[in-house]
């Protein structure tokens, strides 16, 4: 954004770029998920998905999903530690780092 200008618009959201945000905790992926759910452009209820330890088969199902480029959904998955050292998709076009990072190992 030009001049460090802040988006301001839901539009911001990029629903159609494979994006992976790495949470502080469980909890705080499930409110980033809630929160791009209610403000993203697309219609497609699924478009936002967490992938968590507690999130048992149904996440590894949203993980499986996310990482097949035949699959348009979802784009957008928020995670708490369980994919902090890396998750096999080739289509990733965004890495959102929503809590402290203290290894540049985990960074990388």
């Amino acid at each position: 954004m030009a001049g460090g200008a802040r988006p301001t618009s839901p539009d911001y959201v990029l629903v159609d770029r494979n994006t992976k945000l790495s949470c502080a905790s469980q909890d705080h992926a499930l409110a980033v998920r809630e929160t791009i759910n209610l403000i993203k452009t697309s219609k497609d209820p699924n478009c936002c998905q967490r992938v968590t330890a507690s999130d048992g088969e149904l996440g590894e199902q949203h993980l499986r999903a996310f990482q097949d480029n035949e699959q348009a959904i979802p784009t957008i998955l928020t995670t708490a530690q369980k994919l902090s050292t890396g998750v096999d998709a080739r289509n990733i076009r965004n890495i959102v780092l929503l809590r402290p990072v203290n290894s540049m190992i985990e960074f990388m």
